[in-house]
């Protein structure tokens, strides 16, 4: 919805699960740009629907911590097949104490980024959070 009121002419929401599409399509329903958001429900490392390719901008919200280490790598052969050349990938990250080993979520650190990201100009921005927030 953000994106959308942002002024983005389509937004495309994607969810593992049904349960999660039906509660985002509520969500979207009861905001006035609905008519550009569409919420589909798909695997993002295998789904191969022609509205998840060709993106000018990707934005993660806490994806990337939640999965396995192990599969980061498909992760961002992912993100190179779904943004089109001179789109844009967008991270939340919220770094996690690198000695945390299990998971969800995962330790996520720039650099791991940087490990599954080759061929992306990658740039990272901190905001600084007052302490006792």
């Amino acid at each position: 919805v953000a994106l959308a009121e942002a002024g983005y002419e389509e937004v495309i929401g994607l969810e593992l699960s049904e349960t999660a599409t039906q509660a985002a399509q509520e969500y979207v329903a009861a905001s006035s740009k609905k008519g550009k958001i569409k919420i589909i429900t798909g695997d993002f490392f295998t789904s191969n629907l022609p509205e998840l390719e060709g993106f000018d901008f990707v934005w993660d919200m806490t994806f990337f911590c939640a999965i396995d280490p192990s599969v980061r790598g498909e992760w961002g052969e992912a993100q190179h097949r779904r943004i089109k050349q001179g789109g844009k990938l967008a991270c939340g990250m919220f770094p996690f104490a690198p000695l945390k080993v299990d998971g969800p979520p995962y330790h996520v650190d720039f650099a791991a980024y940087q490990s599954c990201l080759a061929g992306f100009v990658l740039e990272e921005r901190q905001d600084k959070v007052a302490e006792g927030e």
